[in-house]
């Protein structure tokens, strides 16, 4: 994908200045699953010098939680490069994050639980662009289908005040001719609109606006996501970003559910009439070995001795919510046409023989969202001037998919624990990849379930633990940005490793 062109929709409009900070000229992008690689050619001014990128730079998006929301900037810098400015999460409206007074915006994603959109059209030439919006702007406007004045000095929230407004079919910067130093809406700028009318209001979609006396247009419509006008109850905010000429919609504060045919609660409980049919009868047994030979589909089994849960799945009992109290995902479930190693037992210590030049890879998910600043490894069997790294990958349809972070060299020469920095957050519930690669053969050390500490929200350590299926992929250049769903171990005359077998 490349983003290229110097368009500037507003370059007929009066009171632009020249920037001190702004982009010259652009290269290219290109997107492989989350990461996204700036190649050079990149030129920006900052403070009246010019920089540029004299390698490509890739940037990798987080994704975020289900249900959460968030904003992350690539700006440009002092130091010839480009950088990712992550915003924060947020379970309603995100918002942009602040670009510092020593850089530039380049580019801007939104992010949506575990989906990151492209790139945002990038700003070049001499649009001069403010860089911090401590205020907000009250609007007072009234009456219907109205148009909001943008703020000339960059506010991005707008707070709509009067109790006599019933609509907004547009935005406007007919102020700007006569304003000093204007921030004209550049692409992918966040506006967040706050209805503190006491009413509900609508916001028009798509309202036919004619640009003034044959001129460029000064007066922007909204373009909502359901292609339709939206009430906005009051309280509730909308945010919308600077797309094409347009309010596109990002995020509205507010949930649309239809509580209607919510459940009703008699004496803090749901009556047993409305419960689903598949949870309408819970029944406790001694222990596993009470359960009836032959369960029914629509029971839930608990037994007492351990105060588990169960279901009948057809040939056997299943457990419910099954809970790993050393933070491991174990994925049982292997992709047809994959190769796996059987790498580590379930329950003793055990050893992981590096192999120079393969990446092992195995599954973690954490109990609680940590935030780590170190990891640690434990050699047993060290390899004459080995070097070794670990990587994080992210998940996708059960199988390993884009690497997020990566350490530096760890010395596999000598044996015993290491201590690697590498600021990372696991997000609790999300399926991490852990892989591990050496330049020669040395033998790690991993702990079975009998020696690994709980991990707690509050504990930075991330031991390597237990994992029973792991993948496996050869590698000549270190660690692949991204690791293909069909993984095959070959020897050098390219036949399958056969103690690597398909599951």
């Amino acid at each position: 994908m490349s983003i290229t062109g110097s368009n500037n929709q507003f370059s007929c409009s009066p009171a632009i200045n020249v920037a001190t900070n702004t982009i010259i000229a652009l290269g290219t992008v290109t997107r492989s699953g989350n990461a996204f690689t700036f190649s050079v050619g990149f030129v920006w001014k900052i403070n009246g010098t010019i920089y540029q990128n004299n390698a490509p730079v890739t940037i990798t998006v987080a994704e975020a939680a289900t249900g959460f929301y968030r904003i992350d900037n690539a700006i440009l810098n002092t130091s010839n490069s480009i950088e990712l400015q992550q915003g924060l999460a947020s379970d309603s409206v995100a918002l942009q994050p602040v670009v510092p007074e020593t850089a530039v915006l380049l580019t801007s994603w939104n992010i949506s639980g575990p989906s990151v959109s492209d790139q945002t059209e990038p700003t070049v030439g001499a649009t001069f662009v403010k860089k911090s919006f401590a205020d907000y702007l009250i609007s007072n406007v009234s009456g219907e289908e109205t148009s909001i004045a943008l703020d000339a000095s960059g506010k991005t929230e707008i707070r709509l005040t009067n109790d006599q407004l019933e609509s907004i079919a547009s935005v406007d910067i007919l102020s700007f001719s006569s304003a000093t130093n204007p921030e004209l809406p550049y692409p992918g700028k966040a506006y967040l609109i706050r209805n503190l009318t006491g009413n509900p209001i609508t916001i028009i979609h798509d309202a036919a606006l004619p640009p003034p006396n044959g001129q460029r247009p000064r007066i922007f419509a909204f373009s909502l996501k359901e292609a339709t006008d939206l009430v906005v109850p009051n309280n509730e905010a909308v945010l919308f970003h600077w797309t094409n000429g347009f309010m596109v919609e990002i995020f509205r504060s507010w949930s649309e559910v239809d509580l209607s045919q919510k459940a009703d609660l008699v004496a803090g409980k749901v009556p047993a009439d409305q419960l689903p049919s598949y949870v309408d009868d819970v029944l406790e047994f001694t222990n596993l070995a009470a359960l009836p030979t032959t369960g029914e589909a629509s029971k839930i089994y608990v037994t007492l001795d351990t105060n588990k849960q169960y279901r009948w799945g057809g040939t056997a009992y299943v457990e419910i919510g099954t809970s790993n109290p050393f933070g491991v995902h174990i994925l049982t479930k292997t992709i047809s046409g994959n190769f796996y190693g059987n790498m580590i037992g379930l329950t003793t210590d055990n050893n992981i023989s590096l192999v120079a030049s393969n990446v092992y890879l195995f599954p973690f998910m954490p109990k609680n969202t940590l935030s780590i600043d170190n990891m640690y490894v434990n050699v047993a069997t060290a390899g004459t001037s080995a070097i070794g790294k670990i990587a994080i990958y992210s998940e996708l349809n059960g199988v390993p998919n884009s690497k997020l972070a990566e350490t530096g060299d760890i010395a596999f020469s000598t044996v015993g624990v290491k201590t690697i920095p590498i600021n990372f957050i696991f997000i609790e519930g999300v399926t991490y990849w852990l892989a591990y690669l050496s330049n020669v053969n040395c033998v790690l050390r991993a702990l079975g379930s009998s020696s690994c500490p709980v991990i707690s929200a509050s504990d930075p350590l991330v031991s390597f633990n237990q994992a029973q299926f792991g993948y496996f992929q050869n590698s000549t250049s270190g660690f692949p940005n991204n690791i293909n769903s069909s993984l095959l171990v070959r020897t050098s005359s390219g036949s399958v490793k056969t103690i690597f077998k398909a599951l």
